[in-house]
């Protein structure tokens, strides 16, 4: 399931994109995850004037079923203005796994924008031959020049896709940061593998859950790389964040 917030209505046509907006992922879960508590004084702005007008719940089902739904999201809201506001940076590439291969998907964005983020939590998410997926925040060291690497988090894809935890709660980006991501990807069958919105498909993504002082969140929330084979860090470490056709890139469970 992906929830998602919208500032513009979808279009009244029998197959459309979600919205005629860029979407802003508010969150997301699989694989019977638990469920996700913000820290004290924490919140995402919805409604009004913001950028969530409309709020958007996906369910995607892995096969069909006679019985009864009751899939959902249960939020919890308060007209009462929060200090912190959250939101959700998702980190995704396109590429291919060869047959009877392992690979590794990655993808790098430079922080262009004014802002001062507090990662709190971090998600995963790949389909079946995921074996490990890692975010990172990358930065010169002021005293040796050298790229530092500090984990925001790495885990399983195949276990409950929550949001967990990050490694580092002292961490903040800031901009002239690197945020970067790594899909592990095993390939055990006898055809090649493209990144796409079907279960025969791979997916690689990295959500990182942030907050900031006040209202000024991140305006593009999309980290994107085609992957491999044409994308590598060792052959560009210096995109920026920047928007790209999410509707083609929302993971199916």
């Amino acid at each position: 399931m992906t929830h998602s917030g919208h500032s513009k209505d979808a279009e009244d046509e029998q197959r459309a994109p979600t919205c005629t907006s860029q979407p802003n992922i508010l969150y997301a879960w699989a694989h019977d995850a638990p469920k996700l508590e913000l820290p004290k004084g924490v919140g995402f702005r919805v409604g009004g004037q913001t950028s969530n007008s409309y709020l958007v719940l996906q369910v995607h089902y892995m096969h069909e079923s006679d019985k009864e739904d009751h899939s959902g999201v249960s939020v919890v809201s308060t007209l009462e203005p929060q200090p912190r506001t959250a939101a959700t940076l998702l980190m995704v590439t396109g590429g291919e796994i060869q047959p009877k291969s392992e690979e590794q998907l990655e993808v790098a964005c430079v922080v262009d924008e004014p802002v001062q983020m507090h990662p709190f939590a971090f998600r995963v998410h790949t389909h079946r031959h995921g074996t490990k997926v890692g975010g990172w925040v990358v930065r010169e060291n002021a005293v040796n020049g050298q790229d530092e690497w500090i984990k925001l988090g790495e885990r399983n894809p195949q276990l409950p896709q929550l949001f967990e935890t990050v490694a580092n709660q002292s961490i903040v980006v800031s901009q002239g940061d690197i945020l970067a991501a790594r899909c592990n990807i095993k390939n055990t069958e006898d055809r090649k593998i493209e990144v796409g919105s079907t279960s025969e498909d791979e997916m690689c993504n990295f959500y990182m859950m942030y907050w900031v002082e006040g209202e000024d969140v991140l305006q593009n929330h999309i980290c994107y790389s085609p992957g491999s084979p044409s994308y590598k860090w060792a052959k560009k470490l210096d995109s920026t964040i920047s928007p790209t056709e999410l509707h083609s890139l929302m993971e199916l469970n």
